[in-house]
């Protein structure tokens, strides 16, 4: 699997990758994908997918090979939840 990405800071990603990627490739934030290079570079790494944020999966749609999603999840603890609502009914 090779991580193909088109965010800021892609490097935050590291920590949640699976093991299986065995590459990454950032471009810059909001980058449009090329779909010739998104085949070469599967093809250069044998990859059986790539794998992209549900971000760049949008400017994927109309890619045809197979495509694996890393799906984040943000979890607000409940200080930081009271702090907000604090602060939005002041």
């Amino acid at each position: 699997m090779v991580l193909v990405t088109a965010i800021s800071r892609a490097k935050r990603l590291d920590k949640f990758l699976p093991q299986n990627v065995v590459v990454k490739y950032a471009f810059r934030d909001r980058a449009v994908f090329d779909f010739g290079k998104l085949y070469a570079i599967a093809k250069k790494h044998s990859a059986t997918s790539l794998l992209v944020t549900c971000k760049d999966l949008v400017k994927l749609k109309n890619f045809s090979f197979a495509i694996s999603v890393l799906e984040l999840e943000i979890i607000v603890g409940d200080r930081l939840l009271t702090a907000l609502e604090n602060y939005y009914r002041s």
